[in-house]
């Protein structure tokens, strides 16, 4: 596992191109292979929690103040795992793309860890 994870933490519109707030548009999925933005309102809006992997490889990542409050996720070219118990256990959903509203899936205020891996 090579590589280094950083980790941005940005609150409401305009604090950085992934972190939307209010009921600005959604934005085009990240360019960076290994980026992962969870968000605590659907559609990419609120508080958000950055996660960029420089690097490849796999990865668990904790969620920090966004554990079990997120209700959309944004991903970039990486595969990507959610679960719903810290260390990337318990029960668990591969996403295929981002998802704007966790809730119309089942995973609203749900996930507490994700694993990425990144070729």
């Amino acid at each position: 596992m090579n590589g280094k994870i950083a980790r941005t933490l940005a609150v409401g519109a305009g604090a950085a191109a992934v972190a939307v707030g209010g009921a600005a548009p959604a934005l085009a999925a990240p360019e960076a292979p290994g980026l992962v933005s969870l968000h605590d309102l659907p559609g990419y809006g609120g508080e958000s929690h950055t996660q960029l992997i420089n690097g490849s490889g796999t990865f668990c990542l904790p969620l920090g103040p966004l554990d079990n409050r997120a209700s959309s996720i944004r991903l970039s070219d990486a595969r990507v795992e959610v679960f719903d118990s810290p260390g990337c256990f318990g029960a668990g959903l591969t996403l295929a793309g981002s998802v704007p509203d966790l809730g119309l899936i089942g995973w609203d205020n749900r996930i507490s860890s994700v694993r990425i891996t990144v070729a």
